[in-house]
């Protein structure tokens, strides 16, 4: 069995991740908090990925954006720090994000969704993971949804087990 740490905005930076690494050192990837792709990395975003500051973590850059160009062109901007690969959040549910349909956001227009990931795939020459969750409103959604992702060579598909408008809460939901 693999463990994988899961981002959380504003609280698993390096700082965080390091001391997990010393305390629980079975973890055999974490990801970064999002990273706005539609824009140039930060000071404290290049600082968070650094390798000097992520010594022996694996360690994936995570994407937020609905645009294919940007998650190429951040991860052009990634490459130099030795990355080879990201993971594109559609799982997010913050209000936020949604509005402007990333995140989980677009987990409520399939076919905005399914041109997304045509075009990433299409033009992406390195791995694509992506974090999603079971739907938008509610679940009825997620047998179209994985049917859109068996489309595409996603290197690894994270389903958290909650719709957007159940943020964290609630029972986590199965569908088959």
């Amino acid at each position: 069995m693999k463990f994988f740490l899961a981002p959380m905005q504003g609280l698993t930076g390096y700082t965080v991740r390091n001391a997990f690494h010393h305390n629980f050192d079975y973890i055999d990837k974490y990801y970064t908090p999002f990273i706005p792709a539609a824009k140039r990395m930060n000071a404290k975003i290049k600082r968070d990925i650094d390798p000097v500051n992520n010594d022996g973590i694996t360690l994936i850059p995570q994407a937020m954006s609905i645009v294919a160009d940007e998650v190429i062109d951040l991860h052009r901007q990634l490459v130099p720090y030795g990355y080879d690969e990201i993971n594109v959040n559609l799982g997010c549910p913050s209000g936020t994000v949604v509005s402007k349909k990333r995140g989980s956001g677009i987990l409520a227009y399939p076919d905005m969704l399914d041109s997304f990931l045509d075009e990433l795939y299409t033009k992406a020459d390195f791995p694509v993971s992506i974090k999603t969750r079971v739907g938008f409103n509610d679940d009825e959604l997620w047998p179209n949804l994985i049917e859109i992702y068996s489309k595409y060579p996603i290197s690894e598909l994270t389903v958290h087990p909650r719709v957007q408008k159940d943020f964290y809460k609630n029972t986590p939901r199965t569908v088959s």
